[in-house]
């Protein structure tokens, strides 16, 4: 089927004219993935924005925008590391997204204690466990509203998760949508969608993969995993359009 792929999900008869092919291409340029790099990462990710956003607390200039700026550059480089890694199971991104987002709320508020200086208490430190508590009950105040100011303090903490979780994915859906990042050939990937179409089971799939030569089990995550970001890619980009 020699169409832009571009146009696939978005012609009402395109699969009409669709031919099956008899063999497909084996996956190019494939590079195995290495979660080793995703979590370090990650990992180093997290430390540095929760330096970055404990420094803002502790200047009182953390506001919702400059979360969102965070939350979008955050996603920029979860996509540059998730690139890196070669790790292209998009359940694994979240969940490690996920992680990051509470990993870097912990940091940041481990920084924030060390920034304030936590007074002593029968000459000894208050533990952060103890600082964590106090300034969970103190919360958060926004401008004249002191009352709730735990609850204002929670929202910001799940705000900076969705936040992060919501633009990390979409980038990285984008990414794996419209690329071949994952070896994945434009006629494999067609001939999934074709199947998806079709309403065929991933079992069913995995199958008809294995019988025109995509018998290892990784190239056929690959090939599932590429074919359904190009279908979100193209339900998100509708979304944006409509």
């Amino acid at each position: 089927m020699k169409k832009d792929t571009n146009k696939i999900l978005t012609e009402a008869n395109i699969w009409d004219d669709y031919k099956i092919p008899n063999t497909l291409t084996k996956r190019t340029d494939y590079k195995q993935g290495n979660k080793s790099v995703l979590i370090l990462g990650y990992f180093l990710m997290a430390l540095i924005m929760g330096l970055v956003t404990a420094l803002l607390f502790y200047k009182d200039i953390l506001n919702i925008y400059l979360i969102l700026v965070l939350g979008l550059f955050t996603a920029i480089l979860f996509s540059f590391v998730t690139n890196k890694s070669n790790v292209t199971n998009l359940k694994t991104i979240l969940m490690y997204t996920i992680v990051f987002a509470i990993l870097s709320i912990v940091f940041s508020e481990y920084f924030y204690y060390y920034f304030t200086k936590p007074m002593l208490v029968n000459n000894q430190l208050v533990s952060f466990k103890d600082f964590f508590k106090v300034r969970f009950e103190q919360g958060l105040a926004l401008g004249n509203i002191t009352s709730g100011s735990k609850y204002i303090l929670l929202g910001v903490w799940i705000y900076q998760i969705l936040i992060a979780i919501f633009l990390n994915y979409t980038i990285c859906v984008r990414s794996f949508g419209i690329s071949l990042k994952n070896g994945v050939p434009e006629e494999v990937k067609e001939y999934v969608l074709y199947l998806f179409h079709n309403n065929t089971s991933e079992v069913e799939i995995r199958t008809q993969l294995s019988k025109k030569g995509w018998v290892l089990k990784e190239d056929q995550d690959a090939a599932l995993a590429s074919a359904k970001a190009f279908k979100k890619f193209i339900k998100l980009t509708k979304k944006l359009h409509s």
